[in-house]
């Protein structure tokens, strides 16, 4: 019981700094998006080298490069594309994050979109419950 104020407790609002965005950091996603995608692309490669060496590597080597600056600009603005609609259904479900935030939550599930039972879907999800 506090004396000092007639025996009410006080209620202290936390700085704005401790607010819902403060935990949103964007060095921490970049790092989970990082360490999720090295494990996913390792993971891949393992498999893939794995199953059939030679025919990988001849098919790497017959792709024609001047095709690659083309595939990686499509991918990145599709990937684009599906973090806006991801943010666009946060939006819906109320959960008002940052259009940046939805991207790397996307992007991080898809380390891991090839294991059982969509665990990348899962992992969207933690990103989100923990604000990280």
């Amino acid at each position: 019981m506090n004396v000092a104020n007639g025996g009410q407790s006080k209620q202290t609002t936390p700085p704005a700094s401790e607010g819902p965005t403060a935990a949103l950091k964007p060095y921490r996603i970049v790092r989970s998006v990082l360490v999720f995608a090295a494990i996913g692309a390792i993971l891949y490669a393992a498999v893939a080298l794995s199953s059939n060496y030679d025919a990988v590597v001849s098919a790497l080597v017959s792709f024609p490069v001047t095709y690659l600056g083309i595939v990686i600009v499509l991918v990145l603005f599709g990937w684009f594309v599906r973090g806006v609609r991801f943010h666009y259904y946060l939006a819906q479900c109320g959960e008002h994050v940052p259009l940046w935030y939805a991207v790397s939550a996307l992007l991080a599930g898809f380390a891991l979109t090839g294991t059982p039972g969509k665990v990348g879907e899962a992992v969207k999800g933690v990103f989100s419950e923990r604000g990280l």
